[in-house]
């Protein structure tokens, strides 16, 4: 688990069936439903 405000670096983007992962920097895999996550650049 992450701190709530934790910053990731997404390196790619991956469909898993009918849902998305994104995949960090750092080799984590985190949900892609945009009620747990914000885009920022």
């Amino acid at each position: 688990m992450f701190k709530k405000g934790t910053y990731f670096k997404i390196v790619k983007i991956v469909p898993v069936g009918k849902t998305t992962r994104l995949l960090t920097q750092s080799g984590y895999y985190i949900a892609g439903n945009k009620s747990f996550i914000k885009a920022y650049r």
